[in-house]
């Protein structure tokens, strides 16, 4: 049986090892994604390889260029809604949406305007072991790997 696949979409390094270290223990693979670019690759290479992701960790404030060609995004916060949309119409699995913008306006309407609602909205900055919790809501894990810290 091979890893569980889990796409984080991300920009920053320190998340990324916050999130290896959240998954240490747990039979998954983090493929990471500092772009929308880089996320919708990271889906296509996946493709091709008969693979599917189990869960996506999306980061809301993304940089970089437009997902989608031709669509004006006024800021980093609705370059990450449009690539929630792209997200949704390629995958069907759990998006968890990690987000310091959660509680501001900015991340409220972003968030409000997702159709379908992602799964769950995480505080970017959780504890360890609270993402750990969320991953191991989303994901198939046995008892030990539950209890390896």
């Amino acid at each position: 049986m091979s890893k569980q696949l889990i796409l984080i979409v991300e920009d920053r390094a320190e998340q990324h090892c916050f999130v290896q270290r959240a998954t240490k223990g747990l039979d998954v693979e983090c493929v990471f994604a500092c772009t929308a670019t880089e996320a919708l690759d990271a889906l296509e290479k996946a493709k091709l390889s008969n693979r599917s992701y189990n869960l996506v960790l999306f980061d809301l404030d993304l940089p970089g260029p437009n997902p989608v060609p031709g669509n004006t995004c006024r800021n980093n916060i609705d370059r990450g809604k449009v690539l929630y949309d792209q997200l949704r119409s390629l995958i069907s699995c759990p998006i968890v949406i990690l987000s310091a913008y959660a509680e501001l306006e900015p991340g409220i309407q972003a968030i409000a305007a997702m159709d379908p609602a992602p799964d769950k909205v995480v505080d970017k900055y959780p504890s360890i072991a609270e993402l750990r919790e969320v991953l191991l809501s989303y994901l198939q894990c046995s008892v030990q790997e539950r209890v390896a810290v």
